[in-house]
């Protein structure tokens, strides 16, 4: 029981951080299309890149876990999407408040 429950807090952890990465590579490649030339392609193919090493990794934890191990990935991943998402948002209402 102890070991499941440290593989699981183990795949709660790579999918916050896998989700921290993909949305660290989605705001980089955001703040960068403006200067490249083909930005659609750019688009598409660096969200096909993320896809890719997500979908990878959610496979490997399943590979190496089963399907509990996959599904606290997926939560992880959510949870840092919605941390990300937070932060913007009290980023934003900081800013109103202050009057910038």
């Amino acid at each position: 029981m102890m070991a499941l429950t440290l593989g699981l807090l183990i795949a709660l952890a790579a999918g916050v951080l896998l989700g921290l990465l993909f949305l660290l590579a989605l705001w980089r490649s955001l703040q960068r299309l403006p200067a490249r030339r083909r930005p659609g392609l750019w688009m598409v193919g660096g969200m096909a890149l993320r896809i890719t090493l997500v979908v990878a990794v959610l496979f490997g934890i399943m590979q190496l876990g089963d399907w509990r191990h996959a599904l606290a990935a997926v939560v992880g991943f959510t949870l840092a999407r919605w941390l990300v998402a937070r932060r913007i948002i009290e980023r934003k209402d900081q800013t109103v408040r202050e009057g910038h």
